[in-house]
């Protein structure tokens, strides 16, 4: 399904050696070395995970407290985009022209654990019902469709401020 050949990885790796022109140099920035190694294993990984499951491969950080899926863009045909979320909903995109950029990407913001079913386990929780809940009156706000106040009144209704409030920032 996926036929990626390069590593941006490997690539960042042979450009950091190539401009330390020293051993010296790259033994004095040896976490650089082993971050970019790191990172280049987990992109193939990644990738044979992608080959196994498609897309809605979803991607743990490193603290396991928030979550990255892999999806083909629907509102730009022809892009790709990882969709982040934690335990109380999505809060943001990123819309890439290729697949491999998304997964770089996603990398590099430090989504490298495979971690299949973690939508679906926290899509059925109260905390994501809520989070859910504030998102769609914040869309209401954006659009117009309600003011600030009747926003406030009924987030402070719920109990959820703090979720609202979250969401807003």
């Amino acid at each position: 399904m996926c036929s990626i050949e390069s590593n941006p990885f490997i690539d960042r790796l042979q450009a950091f050696q190539d401009m330390a022109h020293s051993p010296s140099i790259a033994a004095n920035c040896q976490d650089v070395i082993d971050s970019i190694n790191r990172d280049a294993k987990a992109f193939q990984a990644i990738l044979s995970a992608f080959s196994a499951y498609g897309y809605g491969l979803t991607l743990a950080n490193d603290a396991g407290t928030q979550w990255t899926v892999i999806l083909q863009d629907m509102s730009e045909p022809g892009r790709y985009r990882h969709q982040s979320f934690d335990q109380r909903g999505f809060f943001g995109h990123f819309t890439m022209d290729s697949l491999e950029d998304v997964i770089e990407d996603a990398i590099d913001q430090g989504y490298r654990t495979i971690d299949n079913g973690r939508l679906e386990a926290l899509c059925t929780t109260d905390e994501w019902q809520e989070g859910s809940r504030a998102c769609a009156l914040l869309h209401q706000l954006n659009n117009g469709a309600i003011s600030w106040n009747e926003f406030t009144a009924q987030m402070d209704r719920s109990g959820e401020t703090s979720t609202g409030a979250r969401a807003l920032g």
